[in-house]
């Protein structure tokens, strides 16, 4: 049993990875000190008393170095503890230097036999070595720096795409929320409709149930869609539009303008209907005698205008046709989240009528893919 624990651990990734560390750090170590007995002894080619004197140094170099990487920085520095990682830093580096002065002072004793014309020109100069033991020492520092630098980089940019795509899932359930909010609105409004044609009996029920098909066939396949062709959603709009006008006959006068070439740009479904839904619903009276309705959609590139102008029955009240109906809050907010900055909506209120103007820059795209489909 204990075996298995000890070789578990042994191959635990985390242990390779120790392991892998202490291994590098011994490297960088060796390649140090193989670099100062090749450098301290090149003048004198006493290569045994410069890798005595290397040997009593490193210490001292590798004990600075982690105790500045390991210690100061990650307890002061990276607290922002700025004066006491100043002078704590400060602190290390006089006892650096003086342990170097005592490396020295050891060896003009023990290797030099108190003669200094026997010591390595190099090893003899304090400021030259205190040189040499602070470029290792900030060099390491500065790779324990950028590297820390880079994690933290990289956390941060781990931390915004979660927070993206945390906010992307959000703004999706939120349209699927606002999109599923047509369904019940616009079926509430278009039975009432049909059960006022049955109880009148009409001849026009047939018509109205053949247009209501395509609207709710749309409805079902195409309101999750990313987009649909302008034309389709302009056509629909004058099918739901030509069925409320067979609950008002001839009292209402409807006026409808298209320009352009709608089949050549798209639109998020449905984004236009609540415009046409809020005329009918809060801005028509059934005891009206004339209702007037103009649709203008105008076309300039991929800039769409489009107008919706309701008249407004005197008798109603006045907040009620300013405050419209929660399909047109519902459509401010689809057009925050599909067309942020691309585009503008006016709503101009007035005690006979009621306007709506809304700019919007559309994408082309490929209406014979959507007409396959």
């Amino acid at each position: 049993m204990q075996q298995t624990l000890f070789y578990n651990f042994l191959n635990s990734g985390k242990t390779r990875q120790l392991a892998g560390r202490l291994l590098l750090h011994l490297l960088f170590w060796f390649a140090v000190a193989v670099f100062l007995v090749y450098f301290f002894g090149h003048f004198t080619a006493d290569y045994r008393y410069t890798s005595v004197f290397v040997c009593l140094l490193m210490p001292i170099a590798i004990g600075t170095t982690y105790l500045i990487n390991y210690f100061l920085i990650p307890r002061y520095l990276l607290q922002k503890r700025y004066p006491r990682f100043a002078s704590y830093f400060i602190f290390t580096l006089i006892i650096s230097v003086w342990g170097e002065m005592l490396v020295v002072l050891w060896a003009l004793m023990k290797l030099a036999d108190y003669r200094y014309s026997n010591m390595a020109p190099l090893t003899t100069n304090i400021f030259f070595l205190g040189v040499a033991l602070y470029f290792i020492v900030f060099f390491s520092t500065s790779v324990k720096l950028l590297k820390h630098w880079y994690k933290s980089q990289q956390h941060i940019s781990e931390l915004r795409s979660t927070q993206l795509e945390a906010a992307l899932k959000l703004r999706e359930a939120e349209l699927q929320l606002l999109r599923g909010q047509i369904h019940p609105h616009f079926l509430f409004n278009t039975l009432n409709n049909l059960y006022g044609l049955a109880l009148e009996k009409s001849e026009y029920m047939p018509d109205a149930i053949l247009r209501l098909s395509g609207l709710l066939d749309a409805l079902l396949y195409r309101s999750h869609d990313q987009q649909v062709p302008l034309a389709t959603e302009l056509r629909l709009i004058e099918d739901y539009v030509s069925l409320e006008k067979l609950r008002f006959e001839e009292r209402l006068k409807l006026e409808w303008n298209i320009q352009g070439a709608p089949e050549a740009y798209g639109i998020a479904p449905f984004l236009l209907f609540p415009f046409l839904e809020n005329a009918f619903k809060h801005g028509f009276s059934e005891n009206t005698a004339q209702l007037e309705l103009l649709v203008e959609a105008r076309l300039e590139q991929e800039q769409l205008f489009f107008r919706v102008v309701n008249s407004v029955d005197p008798a109603a009240s006045t907040k009620a046709v300013q405050a419209g109906g929660i399909g047109l809050k519902n459509v401010k907010r689809r057009l925050e989240l599909q067309y942020p900055h691309k585009h503008r909506l006016a709503i101009m209120p007035s005690p006979t009528h009621y306007q709506v103007v809304l700019q919007l820059t559309l994408s082309p795209i490929n209406a014979k893919a959507y007409a396959t489909q």
